[in-house]
């Protein structure tokens, strides 16, 4: 069966998450609670976004505008190991996209780690453009690298 995309909630998002194995290398700042991504959430144009296999919950993104400079903010984002190689983080991020450019957005932006290199080399073969790096100085394998992608004006 296809994967197909929805939108959920905060208690749903946290469900897949705690299957993200990444997610539980530092529990504290990766792996907020429902109410962390609700309180989150708050104040702006937001969404969260479900992928599912055959009906079960294989992925989530949760995204909101955290700038308020015209770019939605892709905050968390992660598929269940068992899952991938599917296509959900791909199809999670086209529907993100396009629901950004529906709510007037005019590109998408996210953070990720240098330690992150599968992800890395997904985004940029979606598009995405470096924007900047925040240096670790105790070890900049953690280095946050900022990311954005245009959207296309249709």
């Amino acid at each position: 069966m296809p994967l197909t995309i929805r939108t959920g909630s905060a208690e749903e998002a946290h469900a897949v998450f705690q299957r993200v194995p990444e997610f539980h290398e530092n529990p504290v700042e990766l792996f907020p609670a429902p109410a962390d991504i609700t309180a989150r959430m708050r104040g702006g144009a937001s969404t969260i976004l479900l992928a599912a296999e055959d009906g079960h919950d294989a992925g989530a993104l949760v995204g909101y505008d955290k700038y308020k400079d015209g770019s939605a903010y892709a905050w968390l984002a992660g598929v269940d190991a068992r899952f991938r190689r599917l296509g959900a983080l791909t199809l999670l991020m086209q529907e993100f996209e396009r629901w950004a450019s529906s709510k007037g957005f005019d590109s998408v932006e996210l953070t990720t780690r240098n330690t992150r290199r599968e992800m890395l080399a997904f985004l940029v073969a979606q598009g995405f453009l470096f924007m900047e790096v925040e240096p670790n100085v105790r070890d900049p394998r953690e280095n946050h690298i900022r990311l954005l992608k245009p959207l296309s004006k249709r």
